[in-house]
């Protein structure tokens, strides 16, 4: 994951030091635009993305798809073409390093980078159902609140969490779920049985 990191730390420096590109964060969107839609089409497509993600499939062959994939999709605007083209070049390189599967969490760490370059926090909200936008919203805005900082929330599905949610901001994880409920009611039966 380190590599990764570093990988995306690059692009990342690259996009915000980067001359010519307009305005950082007009930049710093359409890169992740690109990168988001071309890791939902990986994902979408399960043949694509067994192809792309396998150590069968060699450097060339993902680097030659990753090609004829980029060169369909031609909606680049061209106020940041450039950026657009940085963020092409990205995955060619991954396609070429056998690091395209990986894509996922880079776009996470890209995400993060991106909130703490305007001063916020990524955070991570695991429930047992995909949660609604406006329920995401109401946590951002009160650990925003609470925290003093904008903070923006990524949502996983822990089926094993029953019900309930586990909130992980700036390195402190609240657990509200059932399961750690359950575990704490059998916690302090097993101390009064003793």
């Amino acid at each position: 994951m380190r590599l990764s990191n570093s990988y995306v730390r690059a692009l990342f420096e690259a996009a915000h030091f980067g001359n010519g590109f307009g305005s950082d964060d007009a930049r710093l969107s359409v890169m992740r635009k690109r990168l988001g839609e071309f890791h939902a089409l990986m994902t979408g497509h399960e043949e694509l993305n067994r192809f792309l993600c396998t150590d069968a499939t060699s450097s060339g062959e993902k680097t030659g798809i990753v090609e004829a994939l980029l060169a369909k999709a031609k909606d680049k605007p061209k106020e940041y073409a450039e950026a657009q083209e940085l963020a092409d070049r990205f995955l060619l390189l991954l396609a070429k390093k056998n690091r395209i599967s990986v894509l996922g969490d880079m776009l996470t760490t890209f995400d993060r980078l991106r909130l703490e370059l305007k001063g916020g926090l990524l955070g991570q909200v695991d429930s047992s159902d995909i949660l609604r936008p406006e329920v995401l919203e109401g946590l951002s805005e009160a650990f925003g609140k609470k925290l003093g900082k904008k903070v923006e929330f990524l949502n996983s599905v822990d089926p094993t969490l029953l019900a309930g949610l586990k909130v992980t901001v700036a390195g402190v994880t609240y657990d509200g779920s059932l399961r750690s409920q359950l575990d704490r009611l059998r916690a302090q039966f097993s101390a009064a049985e003793v």
